[in-house]
């Protein structure tokens, strides 16, 4: 495999990042402004969702038509900047000097493949100086699935990589897990996030950690998760 060009496509929340109560408190202030609804984030299920899908859900909590979906992002991305000023988002273990390592090897292409809205992910990654590092992907944009997101992550993988790109995807839910077997990839997964090693474990992800390995011990990790990949396939319409 050496020498082959990699894409490494990697969730942010649970993943990269520890961003704490931050969102759920930017998120609280617009249901209350744009729907009147007090927002009950437990019964939301978020985890590895997109910022469209959880937005859709909170308006269908309120008994509102999806159509404020976007309103309410857009409430939702002036609140965040402030709330992620007042507590910063905490980089996961080893996650900035594996991405400065990877910044000097040419042949991985860092990107991201997030449930995040763009503008959220940047708002996110900067509050940790980590916004230089890794700008580009798939973002919650895309649609309401995840599996549209690893679609245009996929996409831009190609682009930055070339056809015979190898693709891993690294995240910390199921759903992160089910969107890499959709472009059919290989996954990593880490139990830094909501769910425990025992609870993804039965996702059957190509590999599994309790947090992400530094310096050669990721890249031999890499290496053998990709081994014999061929092109990951065609993707499926969404």
């Amino acid at each position: 495999m050496t020498g082959s060009s990699i894409a490494l496509l990697g969730d942010i929340d649970g993943t990269l990042l520890d961003c704490g109560m931050a969102p759920v408190a930017a998120g609280r202030p617009p249901a209350a402004r744009v729907l009147d609804l007090e927002l009950d984030w437990q019964r939301l299920d978020t985890a590895g969702a997109t910022d469209l899908a959880i937005a859709a859900r909170i308006c269908r909590q309120a008994g509102r038509s999806e159509r404020w979906a976007q309103s309410l992002i857009r409430a939702y991305l002036a609140e965040l900047p402030g709330r992620m000023a007042e507590r910063p988002a905490q980089p996961l273990p080893n996650v900035p000097p594996l991405l400065a390592a990877l910044s000097h090897q040419a042949h991985y292409h860092c990107l991201l493949l997030t449930g995040n809205v763009q503008a959220a992910a940047r708002i996110k990654l900067a509050s940790c100086a980590l916004a230089d590092t890794i700008q580009e992907g798939g973002f919650g944009d895309a649609g309401l699935e995840r599996r549209q997101v690893a679609q245009q992550a996929l996409r831009l993988a190609r682009r930055v990589g070339g056809k015979g790109v190898r693709v891993l995807v690294i995240g910390d839910t199921p759903r992160d897990i089910n969107c890499a077997r959709h472009i059919k990839a290989r996954v990593l997964a880490v139990a830094t996030g909501r769910f425990s090693r025992r609870e993804l474990a039965p996702c059957r992800p190509d590999g599994l950690v309790e947090v992400l390995p530094a310096g050669a011990e990721f890249f031999d990790l890499v290496a053998a998760l990709l081994e014999d990949q061929g092109q990951p396939g065609s993707v499926s319409p969404a």
